[in-house]
Protein backbone atom coordinates (compact mmCIF):
# COMPACT_ATOMS: atom_id res chain seq x y z
CA UNK A 1 0.00 0.00 0.00
CA UNK A 2 2.64 2.60 0.93
CA UNK A 3 4.99 1.14 -2.26
CA UNK A 4 1.62 1.87 -4.95
CA UNK A 5 1.17 5.64 -2.84
CA UNK A 6 5.18 6.69 -3.25
CA UNK A 7 4.89 5.36 -6.85
CA UNK A 8 1.49 7.28 -7.65
CA UNK A 9 3.39 10.53 -5.60
CA UNK A 10 5.80 9.89 -8.17
CA UNK A 11 3.32 10.16 -11.27
CA UNK A 12 2.11 13.56 -9.35
CA UNK A 13 5.52 15.35 -9.45
CA UNK A 14 5.89 13.75 -13.49
CA UNK A 15 2.47 15.24 -14.04
CA UNK A 16 3.22 18.83 -12.37
CA UNK A 17 6.74 18.65 -14.30
CA UNK A 18 5.38 18.23 -17.72
CA UNK A 19 2.67 20.84 -17.28
CA UNK A 20 5.69 23.58 -16.32
CA UNK A 21 6.89 22.71 -19.47
CA UNK A 22 3.59 23.42 -21.27
CA UNK A 23 3.33 26.54 -19.87
CA UNK A 24 6.84 27.77 -20.70
CA UNK A 25 6.02 27.01 -24.27
CA UNK A 26 2.95 28.95 -23.78
CA UNK A 27 4.70 31.79 -22.44
CA UNK A 28 7.70 31.87 -25.19
CA UNK A 29 5.22 31.09 -28.05
CA UNK A 30 5.17 34.54 -29.35
CA UNK A 31 9.04 34.75 -29.08
CA UNK A 32 10.00 31.55 -30.32
CA UNK A 33 9.60 28.79 -32.99
CA UNK A 34 10.53 25.91 -30.65
CA UNK A 35 8.37 23.31 -29.96
CA UNK A 36 7.52 22.54 -26.18
CA UNK A 37 6.16 19.05 -25.81
CA UNK A 38 3.34 18.68 -23.25
CA UNK A 39 4.74 14.80 -22.66
CA UNK A 40 8.67 15.82 -21.51
CA UNK A 41 9.54 16.57 -18.63
CA UNK A 42 11.69 19.66 -18.08
CA UNK A 43 15.29 17.50 -17.33
CA UNK A 44 14.86 15.70 -20.44
CA UNK A 45 14.72 19.27 -22.48
CA UNK A 46 17.00 20.27 -20.92
CA UNK A 47 19.22 17.57 -21.62
CA UNK A 48 18.07 17.95 -24.75
CA UNK A 49 19.01 21.82 -25.70
CA UNK A 50 21.93 21.81 -23.94
CA UNK A 51 24.20 22.35 -26.94
CA UNK A 52 21.64 24.56 -28.04
CA UNK A 53 21.67 27.91 -25.98
CA UNK A 54 23.90 28.27 -22.98
CA UNK A 55 20.89 28.88 -21.26
CA UNK A 56 19.57 25.30 -21.25
CA UNK A 57 23.40 24.00 -20.44
CA UNK A 58 22.79 25.71 -17.07
CA UNK A 59 19.46 25.14 -16.44
CA UNK A 60 20.74 21.20 -17.42
CA UNK A 61 24.01 21.36 -14.75
CA UNK A 62 21.48 23.21 -11.79
CA UNK A 63 19.10 20.14 -12.79
CA UNK A 64 21.77 17.55 -12.69
CA UNK A 65 23.01 19.45 -9.32
CA UNK A 66 19.77 19.28 -7.73
CA UNK A 67 19.87 15.30 -8.70
CA UNK A 68 23.30 14.95 -7.59
CA UNK A 69 22.55 11.65 -5.97
CA UNK A 70 22.19 10.71 -9.80
CA UNK A 71 25.38 10.27 -12.19
CA UNK A 72 23.44 11.98 -14.57
CA UNK A 73 19.69 12.54 -14.10
CA UNK A 74 18.95 14.85 -17.47
CA UNK A 75 20.29 11.93 -19.69
CA UNK A 76 18.34 9.66 -17.53
CA UNK A 77 15.28 11.44 -18.33
CA UNK A 78 15.94 12.09 -21.78
CA UNK A 79 16.59 8.38 -22.22
CA UNK A 80 13.42 7.26 -20.03
CA UNK A 81 11.09 9.47 -22.77
CA UNK A 82 12.81 7.95 -25.64
CA UNK A 83 12.31 4.39 -23.86
CA UNK A 84 8.74 5.91 -22.94
CA UNK A 85 9.25 4.33 -19.19
CA UNK A 86 7.11 6.83 -17.97
CA UNK A 87 4.12 5.31 -19.94
CA UNK A 88 2.19 2.68 -18.79
CA UNK A 89 2.91 -0.62 -20.65
CA UNK A 90 -0.26 -0.69 -22.62
CA UNK A 91 1.26 2.36 -24.44
CA UNK A 92 5.15 1.65 -24.45
CA UNK A 93 5.01 -0.52 -27.77
CA UNK A 94 2.61 1.50 -29.62
CA UNK A 95 3.78 2.08 -33.52
CA UNK A 96 2.66 4.44 -35.45
CA UNK A 97 0.84 3.41 -39.01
Amino acid sequence: MIKKFWEQLEQVGVAFDQFLVTLIGLALVLWTSAIYYADETLSAMAYRKKDRRRRWYVMYRMINFIFFLQHDHCLEAYLSEKKRNHMPAAYRSVQKG
